[in-house]
């Protein structure tokens, strides 16, 4: 059929402010990256499966999305009892192996299967996000004969602030055998370089393809920026609350500063986190005098009035993959303040002095010595903001709709 959509399917978690439950970077970037290639209009169609959503099928935006219900897994059992008892045994397979949940990694098997099996004249690529995405879907992949990909949104084996980081080490150097990849893309040239120099260059081709930045949400509003007092400077962090995020790391340095340069600071933190780490950042935060607030979790239009009304976003990550919370400050004219050994620091044609102060690591010590220093930094926010105006998902959108035609030419 001549106006046959070619389809790729992605494995991802719906987003909060979609009706989802997922509020970390992350669910954002994979969703992102599906409804910007559907925005497109194109010959590719990305069907979204998420998990996390109890409804068989919605459209938002652009995106077909497919999630599941207890129902599915009767109806499957009933229906196609050596495929279930094939999927059970690999699930609880994954369970001893690598500890993956085993309802959730089934009901992931089934409702991929089911969406592979409906589409299955269509259906050319299968999109996966992160190792354990991968682990899951390449036996399905293998078994209907499809193309896979492999998106590296970082690299958790090699960080002990992550829980697991030895299982997802196991996983990563597993990744690096496979050859049945297509195509592993890791999304800044950092991360394919630290992944190479951890496991080796893997067999799959690589390939480095960026995140972009909702400009539509993101972008510098001068009105926004007057609303906020300018007696103090305005730290904000933005992440969930965590030793890898380093929320009690700008505490401890403002704890540290002396008397009269602490009383110049107002921080503020957006994200979730549990009741033991927000209690603990408030008691630290009155103990020292601080001013202080949490915000919780924030919707994006909440989240950039706030970045507006910062003069620096500050996550001193012990890691990251990308750093999408990095991008949307700079897009809304507010500088980062950023570890120079995290991958998004050395990426060519992102950060820089106009941009971002780099920061020797992700230490209180280290941003303890850039806060006493930071009277002394002027940006222009309209400047700030220029820098990253070239980083848009449609742009992104393009880059692998490109790869997906490359992959498909493959003999």
């Amino acid at each position: 059929m001549l106006n046959q959509k070619i389809k790729i399917l992605t494995l991802g978690h719906l987003p909060t402010y979609l009706g989802g439950r997922q509020s970390s970077g992350l669910a954002y970037v994979i969703w992102k990256i599906a409804d910007s290639i559907n925005e497109q209009n194109s010959k590719n169609e990305v069907l979204f499966v998420s998990t996390d959503i109890f409804k068989e099928h919605i459209k938002i935006n652009s995106t077909h999305v497919f999630g599941w219900n207890k129902s599915m897994i009767l109806i499957t059992a009933i229906l196609s009892p050596l495929d279930f008892i094939s999927f059970v045994l690999y699930s609880i397979r994954l369970k001893i192996e690598y500890s993956f949940n085993f309802f959730n990694t089934l009901a992931k098997i089934l409702l991929v299967n089911k969406l592979i099996r409906k589409n299955s004249d269509d259906l050319k690529i299968i999109h996966a996000h992160g190792v354990n995405n991968f682990i899951i879907l390449n036996g399905l992949a293998k078994l209907y004969h499809l193309k896979i990909i492999l998106t590296i949104h970082g690299i958790t084996g090699h960080d002990k602030n992550l829980e697991g980081w030895q299982i997802q080490r196991k996983l990563e150097q597993k990744i690096t055998k496979v050859k049945s990849l297509s195509t592993i893309i890791f999304i800044t040239t950092a991360v394919k370089l630290l992944w190479n120099n951890l496991y080796g260059s893997p067999l799959a081709p690589g390939k480095v393809i960026n995140n972009g930045i909702d400009t539509n949400v993101f972008f510098y509003n001068k009105r926004l920026t007057q609303a906020y007092p300018v007696t103090k400077i305005g730290l904000l962090t933005i992440g969930n609350i965590s030793k890898l995020k380093g929320q009690q790391r700008v505490l401890e340095a403002l704890i540290q500063l002396p008397d009269e340069r602490r009383k110049n600071f107002r921080y503020a933190v957006i994200g979730r986190g549990t009741e033991k780490d927000i209690d603990a950042l408030k008691t630290a935060a009155l103990k020292a005098n601080l001013d202080f607030e949490y915000l919780g979790y924030l919707e994006p239009a909440e989240m950039v009035k706030q970045i507006h009304q910062s003069d620096y976003m500050i996550l001193p990550s012990s890691s990251e993959g990308f750093g999408m919370v990095y991008l949307e400050s700079i897009a809304c004219g507010t500088p980062v303040i950023i570890p120079k050994t995290l991958p998004l620091a050395s990426e060519r044609g992102i950060l820089n002095p106009v941009n971002s102060i780099f920061i020797e690591d992700h230490s209180a010590e280290a941003i303890k010595t850039c806060l006493l220093s930071l009277h002394q930094s002027r940006f222009s926010r309209n400047e700030v903001s220029d820098t990253v105006s070239h980083l848009t998902w449609n742009k992104i959108a393009v880059q692998y709709m490109e790869l997906f035609d490359n992959i498909l030419a493959e003999k």
